[in-house]
Formats: C-alpha cells, sequence, structure tokens
C-alpha cells in the first residue's frame, strides 16, 4: 500500500504541468500579486515544471514581478536565489533575468544609478 502511495504521489507530480496554466498565472500574478505570489510558491513546492527548466524560469519571472508590485523584498530575493538554482539557471539567460528584476527593485527603490548599471550588466550578459 505505502508503495501504491509512493507510486501515486509520484504520478501527482508528473501530471503538475500539465494542469499548471502558466498564461492564466501570469495574470493572477499581475493583478492579485499576494495570491500570485503564494500560489507560484505553492507550485514550486509541488514540482510544477521541475524537469522543464525554461518553463520553471517563466514561473519564477511572473513571481518576481509580482514581488516588485507588491514591494515585497522578501519574496523577490526568494525568486532571485531560485534563479540562480538548478533547474531554472540551466536556461540561458537566468541570471540575466535575475539581473533584470534586482535592477527594477533597485530603481523603484530609489537607487536609480545602481539599478541602470546592474541592468546594462545584465543585459550584457546575455547570451548571443
Amino acid at each position: 500500500m505505502l508503495v501504491l502511495g509512493c507510486c501515486g504521489a509520484f504520478a501527482a507530480a508528473q501530471e503538475a504541468p500539465a494542469d499548471f496554466d502558466l498564461a492564466a498565472f501570469r495574470q493572477l500574478a499581475a493583478s492579485d500579486r499576494s495570491r500570485g505570489i503564494e500560489e507560484g510558491r505553492e507550485a514550486l513546492r509541488k514540482g510544477v515544471f521541475a524537469d522543464q527548466p525554461r518553463q520553471r524560469l517563466f514561473l519564477l519571472w511572473y513571481m518576481g514581478g509580482a514581488a516588485i508590485g507588491k514591494a515585497d523584498g522578501d519574496a523577490l530575493e526568494e525568486v532571485i536565489d531560485a534563479m540562480r538554482q538548478p533547474p531554472a539557471n540551466r536556461v540561458d539567460g537566468a541570471g540575466s533575468l535575475a539581473g533584470f528584476l534586482r535592477a527594477t527593485w533597485l530603481i523603484d527603490e530609489g537607487n536609480t544609478g545602481e539599478g541602470l548599471i546592474l541592468a546594462l550588466e545584465a543585459a550584457n550578459a546575455l547570451p548571443a
């Protein structure tokens, strides 16, 4: 019975990406930022897109936008850290996206000079 339960949990985790609507999540993260951050965290805990690094990076990007819009520095740090770790960091440009999020945060917080420098560094690091 335990084996069946474990296999069922594994199968559910494998089916999660098909059930997760990334386009709907994007809209949610933009319109209800708190809920977007929480649902994004829950999706990550469940392993949504664990085997699809590019999709996972999009999920994190939308969460990052919600964190910036909500002025939630802790959530933004969580997103940036996740972008710099596997599997998201296996996608070309993941570090640049993390840099763009950080730059936007700095600019919004009034540190325009440092934010612009970081944005330019992130742009320079984009793969050709």
